[in-house]
């Protein structure tokens, strides 16, 4: 299996963290964060690329989707879940990633706002990723 999930939430989360030292990141979903503004980066998923998967059966890519969801309660919660969203876009597009989705969830709790983006890429044994 084509493993880089340690390295991909490393980049991410360091990007973050930088621009935002008050943000919280986990790489495991979480059912109440404690702290505010926080942020998940969780893989999905990571399939065989089955075009070159070969006849000895060997992988050479996986096909990764990466799930990002921000919470924040400040007063600016959206415009500052939409800022943080800013950052980590650039860093997965820059990676080689395609976002195939960001949208605000509804919450029951309205003093919380949650969006979720997500990131899909082919990414090699050598760790290039390629939109796919």
């Amino acid at each position: 299996m084509i493993d880089f999930e340690s390295e991909i939430y490393t980049r991410v989360s360091d990007a973050a963290k930088a621009r935002f030292p008050k943000l919280s990141v986990s790489s495991e979903n979480v059912r109440s964060p404690t702290s505010f503004p926080y942020m998940t980066v969780c893989e999905l998923s990571n399939t065989t690329y089955s075009r070159t998967f070969d006849s000895a059966g060997v992988e050479h890519h996986a096909i990764v989707m990466y799930q990002i969801d921000i919470y924040d309660t400040s007063g600016s919660r959206k415009s500052s879940c939409k800022s943080i969203l800013g950052t980590v876009d650039a860093v997965f597009q820059g990676m080689g990633f395609r976002r195939v989705m960001a949208q605000p969830v509804e919450l029951q709790n309205s003093a919380l706002y949650r969006i979720t983006a997500r990131y899909s890429g082919a990414i090699s044994t050598n760790g290039i990723i390629y939109k796919e």
